[in-house]
């Protein structure tokens, strides 16, 4: 199991501005902050990484950006 450090404040933050701004539901998945519409989530806080639910050419236009990962 990877151990990962706790979010920090200013992510905390951020991540929350992020879930006010988008209208999403603020929940939990797997243990970890999560954002859901509809009840599924899309969009989840991994310590200090902000992890996305995408597919076709936003995953791959994702994938591009400087610092971008896969999560698994």
């Amino acid at each position: 199991m990877i151990e990962v450090a706790p979010a920090s404040a200013a992510t905390k933050k951020a991540y929350e501005g992020i879930v006010k701004s988008l209208g999403a539901d603020d929940s939990a998945m797997f243990g970890m902050p999560a954002m859901k519409a509809e009840g599924k989530a899309f969009a989840g806080l991994f310590g200090d990484a902000i992890v996305f639910k995408l597919s076709g050419d936003a995953h791959a236009k994702a994938l591009g950006l400087k610092g971008a990962v896969l999560f698994d």
